[in-house]
Protein backbone atom coordinates (compact mmCIF):
# COMPACT_ATOMS: atom_id res chain seq x y z
CA UNK A 1 0.00 0.00 0.00
CA UNK A 2 1.47 3.41 -0.94
CA UNK A 3 2.56 5.61 1.94
CA UNK A 4 0.28 8.52 2.73
CA UNK A 5 1.29 11.62 4.66
CA UNK A 6 -1.12 11.56 7.57
CA UNK A 7 -0.02 15.01 8.66
CA UNK A 8 -1.63 16.68 5.64
CA UNK A 9 -5.28 16.86 4.79
CA UNK A 10 -6.02 14.86 1.62
CA UNK A 11 -9.10 16.95 0.79
CA UNK A 12 -9.43 20.46 -0.59
CA UNK A 13 -9.89 23.04 2.19
CA UNK A 14 -13.33 24.63 2.51
CA UNK A 15 -13.90 28.21 1.61
CA UNK A 16 -15.28 30.45 4.32
CA UNK A 17 -18.66 30.53 2.63
CA UNK A 18 -19.08 26.77 3.03
CA UNK A 19 -17.93 26.52 6.65
CA UNK A 20 -20.40 24.59 8.82
CA UNK A 21 -22.43 26.43 11.39
CA UNK A 22 -21.31 25.90 15.01
CA UNK A 23 -22.69 22.70 16.50
CA UNK A 24 -23.25 21.07 13.08
CA UNK A 25 -19.63 20.13 12.35
CA UNK A 26 -18.13 16.68 11.96
CA UNK A 27 -14.57 15.39 12.18
CA UNK A 28 -13.90 16.26 8.52
CA UNK A 29 -14.90 19.88 9.18
CA UNK A 30 -12.53 20.03 12.14
CA UNK A 31 -9.70 18.66 9.99
CA UNK A 32 -10.37 21.30 7.31
CA UNK A 33 -10.48 24.11 9.86
CA UNK A 34 -7.25 22.99 11.55
CA UNK A 35 -5.45 22.24 8.28
CA UNK A 36 -4.64 18.65 9.27
CA UNK A 37 -5.81 15.16 8.31
CA UNK A 38 -8.81 13.37 9.77
CA UNK A 39 -6.41 10.85 11.28
CA UNK A 40 -4.62 13.66 13.12
CA UNK A 41 -7.91 14.88 14.61
CA UNK A 42 -8.64 11.31 15.70
CA UNK A 43 -5.23 11.08 17.36
CA UNK A 44 -5.82 14.34 19.23
CA UNK A 45 -9.03 12.86 20.62
CA UNK A 46 -7.68 9.39 21.36
CA UNK A 47 -3.88 9.52 21.61
CA UNK A 48 -3.02 13.18 22.30
CA UNK A 49 0.42 12.24 23.58
CA UNK A 50 1.33 11.25 20.00
CA UNK A 51 0.59 14.72 18.60
CA UNK A 52 2.87 17.75 18.86
CA UNK A 53 1.64 20.48 21.24
CA UNK A 54 1.30 23.01 18.40
CA UNK A 55 -0.81 20.68 16.26
CA UNK A 56 -2.88 19.61 19.23
CA UNK A 57 -3.59 23.24 20.11
CA UNK A 58 -4.64 23.97 16.52
CA UNK A 59 -7.04 21.02 16.45
CA UNK A 60 -8.52 21.85 19.85
CA UNK A 61 -9.05 25.45 18.76
CA UNK A 62 -10.90 24.24 15.64
CA UNK A 63 -13.08 21.98 17.79
CA UNK A 64 -13.95 24.89 20.06
CA UNK A 65 -14.70 27.24 17.16
CA UNK A 66 -16.98 24.68 15.52
CA UNK A 67 -18.52 23.49 18.79
CA UNK A 68 -17.56 19.99 17.67
CA UNK A 69 -18.66 16.97 19.65
CA UNK A 70 -19.00 13.31 18.74
CA UNK A 71 -22.57 12.26 18.02
CA UNK A 72 -23.12 8.84 19.52
CA UNK A 73 -26.67 7.51 19.69
CA UNK A 74 -27.87 11.04 18.83
CA UNK A 75 -26.27 12.62 21.88
CA UNK A 76 -23.12 14.65 22.43
CA UNK A 77 -20.51 14.75 25.12
CA UNK A 78 -19.11 18.19 25.86
CA UNK A 79 -15.81 18.56 27.62
CA UNK A 80 -14.60 15.09 26.57
CA UNK A 81 -14.59 12.64 23.67
CA UNK A 82 -15.93 9.14 23.11
CA UNK A 83 -13.37 6.50 22.22
CA UNK A 84 -15.44 4.50 19.76
CA UNK A 85 -14.74 2.19 16.82
CA UNK A 86 -17.62 1.12 14.55
CA UNK A 87 -18.02 -2.52 13.49
CA UNK A 88 -19.89 -3.19 10.24
CA UNK A 89 -20.72 -6.82 9.38
CA UNK A 90 -22.50 -8.65 6.55
CA UNK A 91 -25.23 -10.28 8.66
CA UNK A 92 -25.73 -10.99 12.35
CA UNK A 93 -28.04 -13.83 11.36
CA UNK A 94 -24.86 -15.81 10.60
CA UNK A 95 -23.22 -17.23 13.75
CA UNK A 96 -19.67 -16.63 12.52
CA UNK A 97 -20.21 -12.86 12.43
CA UNK A 98 -21.56 -12.98 15.98
CA UNK A 99 -18.35 -14.74 17.03
CA UNK A 100 -16.26 -12.11 15.24
CA UNK A 101 -18.13 -9.21 16.83
CA UNK A 102 -17.58 -10.77 20.24
CA UNK A 103 -13.83 -11.11 19.58
CA UNK A 104 -13.57 -7.55 18.24
CA UNK A 105 -15.37 -6.13 21.25
CA UNK A 106 -13.03 -7.94 23.62
CA UNK A 107 -9.98 -6.55 21.80
CA UNK A 108 -11.37 -3.01 21.50
CA UNK A 109 -12.56 -2.84 25.10
CA UNK A 110 -9.17 -4.11 26.25
CA UNK A 111 -7.75 -0.91 24.75
CA UNK A 112 -10.46 1.31 26.20
CA UNK A 113 -12.73 1.61 23.16
CA UNK A 114 -16.49 1.24 23.00
CA UNK A 115 -18.15 -0.14 19.86
CA UNK A 116 -21.03 0.77 17.58
CA UNK A 117 -22.44 -2.16 15.59
CA UNK A 118 -23.99 -2.04 12.10
CA UNK A 119 -25.67 -5.00 10.32
CA UNK A 120 -25.75 -4.79 6.50
CA UNK A 121 -28.02 -7.83 6.04
CA UNK A 122 -26.02 -8.66 2.87
CA UNK A 123 -27.04 -5.37 1.21
CA UNK A 124 -24.09 -3.71 -0.53
CA UNK A 125 -26.08 -0.54 -1.19
CA UNK A 126 -26.62 -0.34 2.57
CA UNK A 127 -22.84 -0.39 3.01
CA UNK A 128 -22.44 2.75 0.87
CA UNK A 129 -25.09 4.56 2.93
CA UNK A 130 -23.57 3.36 6.20
CA UNK A 131 -20.10 4.63 5.28
CA UNK A 132 -21.52 8.05 4.40
CA UNK A 133 -23.41 8.15 7.68
CA UNK A 134 -20.31 7.21 9.67
CA UNK A 135 -18.33 9.97 7.94
CA UNK A 136 -21.00 12.56 8.81
CA UNK A 137 -21.05 11.38 12.41
CA UNK A 138 -17.29 11.71 12.68
CA UNK A 139 -16.52 8.03 13.21
CA UNK A 140 -13.07 7.51 14.72
CA UNK A 141 -12.44 4.18 13.01
CA UNK A 142 -14.32 1.42 11.17
CA UNK A 143 -13.79 -2.34 10.87
CA UNK A 144 -15.81 -3.87 8.02
CA UNK A 145 -16.28 -7.63 7.65
CA UNK A 146 -18.26 -9.14 4.80
CA UNK A 147 -17.98 -12.00 2.34
CA UNK A 148 -20.14 -10.16 -0.20
CA UNK A 149 -18.24 -8.74 -3.13
CA UNK A 150 -16.80 -5.26 -2.69
CA UNK A 151 -15.18 -4.88 -6.11
CA UNK A 152 -17.93 -3.04 -8.00
CA UNK A 153 -17.00 0.58 -8.87
CA UNK A 154 -19.60 2.23 -6.62
CA UNK A 155 -18.52 0.27 -3.54
CA UNK A 156 -14.80 0.72 -4.25
CA UNK A 157 -15.34 4.47 -4.59
CA UNK A 158 -17.28 4.60 -1.31
CA UNK A 159 -14.57 2.65 0.52
CA UNK A 160 -11.79 4.79 -0.96
CA UNK A 161 -13.56 8.00 0.12
CA UNK A 162 -14.21 6.57 3.58
CA UNK A 163 -10.50 5.73 3.92
CA UNK A 164 -9.66 9.45 3.61
CA UNK A 165 -12.15 10.33 6.36
CA UNK A 166 -11.36 7.78 9.06
CA UNK A 167 -9.14 4.74 9.67
CA UNK A 168 -10.75 1.79 7.84
CA UNK A 169 -9.90 -1.92 7.87
CA UNK A 170 -11.63 -4.59 5.78
CA UNK A 171 -11.69 -8.07 7.32
CA UNK A 172 -12.52 -10.82 4.88
CA UNK A 173 -11.44 -10.04 1.33
CA UNK A 174 -8.91 -8.31 -0.85
CA UNK A 175 -9.92 -5.86 -3.58
CA UNK A 176 -7.44 -5.16 -6.39
CA UNK A 177 -5.64 -1.80 -5.95
CA UNK A 178 -7.36 -1.21 -2.62
CA UNK A 179 -6.30 1.84 -0.60
CA UNK A 180 -7.30 0.28 2.72
CA UNK A 181 -5.62 -2.47 4.78
CA UNK A 182 -7.09 -5.97 4.67
CA UNK A 183 -7.11 -8.94 7.03
CA UNK A 184 -8.36 -12.20 5.56
CA UNK A 185 -8.35 -15.96 5.86
CA UNK A 186 -6.54 -18.24 3.45
CA UNK A 187 -9.87 -19.74 2.37
CA UNK A 188 -8.55 -21.32 -0.79
CA UNK A 189 -6.03 -23.45 1.10
CA UNK A 190 -8.64 -24.38 3.70
CA UNK A 191 -11.11 -25.51 1.04
CA UNK A 192 -8.45 -27.54 -0.73
CA UNK A 193 -7.54 -29.32 2.52
CA UNK A 194 -11.20 -30.10 3.24
CA UNK A 195 -11.78 -31.48 -0.26
CA UNK A 196 -8.63 -33.61 -0.08
CA UNK A 197 -9.89 -35.01 3.22
CA UNK A 198 -13.22 -36.00 1.67
CA UNK A 199 -11.39 -37.67 -1.22
CA UNK A 200 -9.09 -39.51 1.20
CA UNK A 201 -12.02 -41.03 3.13
CA UNK A 202 -13.60 -42.18 -0.13
CA UNK A 203 -16.51 -39.74 -0.09
CA UNK A 204 -16.79 -39.44 -3.87
CA UNK A 205 -17.96 -37.66 -5.86
CA UNK A 206 -17.53 -34.51 -3.78
CA UNK A 207 -20.11 -31.77 -4.34
CA UNK A 208 -19.46 -28.11 -3.60
CA UNK A 209 -22.53 -26.50 -2.08
CA UNK A 210 -21.96 -22.80 -2.59
CA UNK A 211 -22.45 -21.49 -6.12
CA UNK A 212 -23.06 -17.81 -5.32
CA UNK A 213 -21.86 -15.21 -7.83
CA UNK A 214 -22.21 -12.38 -5.27
CA UNK A 215 -19.92 -14.03 -2.71
CA UNK A 216 -16.19 -13.37 -2.71
CA UNK A 217 -15.70 -16.04 -0.06
CA UNK A 218 -17.74 -18.53 -2.06
CA UNK A 219 -15.49 -17.96 -5.07
CA UNK A 220 -12.32 -18.41 -2.98
CA UNK A 221 -13.62 -21.60 -1.40
CA UNK A 222 -14.72 -22.99 -4.75
CA UNK A 223 -11.22 -22.28 -6.10
CA UNK A 224 -9.70 -24.43 -3.34
CA UNK A 225 -12.23 -27.19 -4.00
CA UNK A 226 -11.36 -27.01 -7.71
CA UNK A 227 -7.62 -27.20 -6.97
CA UNK A 228 -8.10 -30.50 -5.14
CA UNK A 229 -10.33 -32.02 -7.82
CA UNK A 230 -8.19 -30.91 -10.75
CA UNK A 231 -5.17 -32.50 -9.07
CA UNK A 232 -7.09 -35.80 -9.24
CA UNK A 233 -8.26 -35.26 -12.81
CA UNK A 234 -11.88 -34.48 -11.83
CA UNK A 235 -14.10 -31.77 -13.30
CA UNK A 236 -14.96 -29.26 -10.51
CA UNK A 237 -17.96 -27.90 -12.43
CA UNK A 238 -19.77 -31.25 -12.54
CA UNK A 239 -20.78 -31.21 -8.87
CA UNK A 240 -21.03 -27.47 -8.28
CA UNK A 241 -24.41 -26.96 -6.62
CA UNK A 242 -25.98 -23.47 -6.64
CA UNK A 243 -27.48 -21.72 -3.62
CA UNK A 244 -30.00 -18.92 -3.29
CA UNK A 245 -28.72 -17.81 0.13
CA UNK A 246 -26.23 -18.52 2.91
CA UNK A 247 -28.45 -19.87 5.68
CA UNK A 248 -29.85 -23.19 6.90
CA UNK A 249 -32.88 -22.99 4.58
CA UNK A 250 -30.71 -22.41 1.50
CA UNK A 251 -28.61 -25.50 2.23
CA UNK A 252 -31.71 -27.58 2.88
CA UNK A 253 -33.48 -26.47 -0.31
CA UNK A 254 -30.42 -27.01 -2.53
CA UNK A 255 -29.87 -30.57 -1.34
CA UNK A 256 -33.58 -31.39 -1.54
CA UNK A 257 -33.54 -30.36 -5.20
CA UNK A 258 -30.42 -32.36 -6.05
CA UNK A 259 -31.47 -35.53 -4.23
CA UNK A 260 -34.93 -35.35 -5.81
CA UNK A 261 -33.12 -35.40 -9.17
CA UNK A 262 -31.21 -38.53 -8.04
CA UNK A 263 -27.92 -36.66 -7.77
CA UNK A 264 -26.42 -38.09 -4.59
CA UNK A 265 -22.72 -37.39 -3.92
CA UNK A 266 -20.41 -39.24 -1.58
CA UNK A 267 -19.33 -36.01 0.10
CA UNK A 268 -20.33 -32.36 0.36
CA UNK A 269 -18.14 -29.34 1.05
CA UNK A 270 -20.48 -26.52 2.08
CA UNK A 271 -19.65 -22.83 1.78
CA UNK A 272 -20.42 -22.32 5.49
CA UNK A 273 -21.62 -24.20 8.56
CA UNK A 274 -25.27 -23.14 8.33
CA UNK A 275 -25.52 -24.40 4.76
CA UNK A 276 -23.84 -27.66 5.84
CA UNK A 277 -26.36 -28.21 8.64
CA UNK A 278 -29.28 -27.46 6.34
CA UNK A 279 -27.84 -30.00 3.90
CA UNK A 280 -27.51 -32.58 6.67
CA UNK A 281 -31.18 -32.22 7.57
CA UNK A 282 -32.24 -32.60 3.94
CA UNK A 283 -30.22 -35.81 3.64
CA UNK A 284 -31.84 -37.16 6.81
CA UNK A 285 -35.29 -36.41 5.41
CA UNK A 286 -34.38 -38.62 2.45
CA UNK A 287 -33.11 -41.36 4.81
CA UNK A 288 -29.50 -40.76 3.81
CA UNK A 289 -27.10 -41.10 6.74
CA UNK A 290 -24.23 -38.76 7.59
CA UNK A 291 -21.43 -39.85 7.29
CA UNK A 292 -22.27 -43.44 6.26
CA UNK A 293 -23.96 -42.44 3.00
CA UNK A 294 -22.77 -38.86 2.54
CA UNK A 295 -19.93 -37.09 4.38
CA UNK A 296 -20.21 -33.35 5.04
CA UNK A 297 -17.68 -30.62 5.85
CA UNK A 298 -18.67 -27.05 6.70
CA UNK A 299 -16.73 -23.81 6.75
CA UNK A 300 -16.18 -21.44 9.68
CA UNK A 301 -16.09 -23.84 12.65
CA UNK A 302 -18.78 -21.99 14.60
CA UNK A 303 -18.77 -22.76 18.30
CA UNK A 304 -21.84 -25.05 18.47
CA UNK A 305 -20.64 -27.65 15.95
CA UNK A 306 -19.34 -30.17 18.53
CA UNK A 307 -22.86 -30.32 20.00
CA UNK A 308 -24.92 -31.18 16.90
CA UNK A 309 -25.43 -34.82 15.93
CA UNK A 310 -23.42 -35.95 14.15
CA UNK A 311 -20.85 -33.34 15.11
CA UNK A 312 -19.86 -31.34 12.04
CA UNK A 313 -16.37 -31.30 10.53
CA UNK A 314 -15.46 -27.76 9.53
CA UNK A 315 -12.64 -25.56 8.30
CA UNK A 316 -11.43 -23.51 11.27
CA UNK A 317 -9.97 -20.01 11.34
CA UNK A 318 -9.23 -18.07 14.50
CA UNK A 319 -11.66 -15.16 14.93
CA UNK A 320 -9.43 -13.91 17.74
CA UNK A 321 -6.52 -13.62 15.31
CA UNK A 322 -8.70 -11.73 12.81
CA UNK A 323 -9.82 -9.38 15.59
CA UNK A 324 -6.27 -8.78 16.84
CA UNK A 325 -4.98 -8.06 13.35
CA UNK A 326 -7.86 -5.76 12.41
CA UNK A 327 -7.56 -3.79 15.64
CA UNK A 328 -3.79 -3.68 15.26
CA UNK A 329 -4.22 -1.96 11.90
CA UNK A 330 -6.60 0.55 13.51
CA UNK A 331 -4.07 1.31 16.27
CA UNK A 332 -1.36 1.82 13.64
CA UNK A 333 -3.50 4.35 11.78
CA UNK A 334 -4.46 6.14 15.00
CA UNK A 335 -0.73 6.49 15.70
CA UNK A 336 0.03 7.76 12.19
CA UNK A 337 1.75 4.56 11.08
CA UNK A 338 0.98 2.82 7.79
CA UNK A 339 -0.40 -0.67 8.56
CA UNK A 340 0.43 -3.80 6.58
CA UNK A 341 -1.38 -3.84 3.25
CA UNK A 342 -2.70 -7.35 3.81
CA UNK A 343 -2.44 -9.97 6.54
CA UNK A 344 -3.35 -13.60 5.95
CA UNK A 345 -4.75 -15.80 8.73
CA UNK A 346 -4.32 -19.53 8.15
CA UNK A 347 -7.11 -22.08 8.28
CA UNK A 348 -7.13 -25.79 9.09
CA UNK A 349 -9.65 -28.61 9.02
CA UNK A 350 -11.23 -29.81 12.28
CA UNK A 351 -12.35 -33.41 11.72
CA UNK A 352 -15.50 -34.56 13.49
CA UNK A 353 -18.14 -37.26 13.06
CA UNK A 354 -19.73 -35.91 9.88
CA UNK A 355 -16.76 -36.91 7.71
CA UNK A 356 -15.48 -40.04 9.43
CA UNK A 357 -15.98 -43.26 7.54
CA UNK A 358 -16.16 -46.63 9.28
Amino acid sequence: MPKRDLGKDPETPRSKSTSPRPGAANIVDVAHRAGVSVATVSRVMNRPELVSPATRERVEKAMAELDYHVNRAASGLRGGYFRTVSIVVASLSQPWYVMLVRALRVELERHGYATLLYDLDHDTSSLVRTLESLARQGSEGVILSTGDRLDDPVTVDALSRARTRFPLVVAGQRVENATWPTVQYDDRTGAREATEHLLEVGAEPVAFLGGLSCSYLGAERFAGYADALLAKGRDPQEWLWPLDGLGFAAGYAAVQEQVAAARIPGGILAVNDEVALGASRALADHELRVPDDVSIVGFGDTDFLPYVSPSLSSVHGSVERIAESACGAIWDMFAGREPAEIEIVRRHLVRRESSRKG
